[in-house]
């Protein structure tokens, strides 16, 4: 695993599992292993955007992000180069979907209103009943 791997996986173990990485059952791993390749491949395609080339995080930002990463997971065994990329990397995509949901239109109650008036049949479940009954035979020779 690389370095920037194992800055997301320690992230996500952080926060699915409320342990570090090294601490996970056998389960919990090979879901942390899936996660982490998912979210490798999400920010390396965000990061390679257009939006993603006219995006800067200044140096403050980057260090104070690494200083606060630092005060939170005390335990981490990543050299703060190793934190610089990945917060850097991580504030960036943060700022491109910031960028993209700027443009998106505000969505009003009306509009939610005409959605779900026009989709209405999406939200209906059809209706469901549990039946739960014992049945005792009695046999009229007894």
């Amino acid at each position: 695993m690389n370095d920037l791997a194992i800055y997301h996986a320690w992230n996500i173990a952080m926060v699915r599992f409320s342990a570090t990485p090294d601490t996970l059952t056998p389960e919990q791993t090979e879901r942390l292993t899936s996660e982490v390749e998912r979210a490798r491949i999400l920010e390396m395609r965000i990061l390679e955007t257009r939006e993603s080339a006219t995006i800067t995080v200044p140096f403050d930002h980057v260090t104070d992000a690494v200083e606060g990463w630092r005060q939170e997971n005390p335990q981490s065994p990543l050299a703060d180069t190793v934190l610089f990329e990945a917060l850097h990397r991580e504030l960036r995509v943060q700022a491109v979907l910031d960028a993209v949901a700027a443009r998106a239109p505000e969505i009003t109650d009306a509009a939610v209103q005409a959605f779900f008036n026009t989709e209405f049949n999406r939200f209906q479940k059809p209706e469901r009943r549990v039946v739960r009954h014992i049945l005792i035979t009695v046999n009229p020779e007894f």
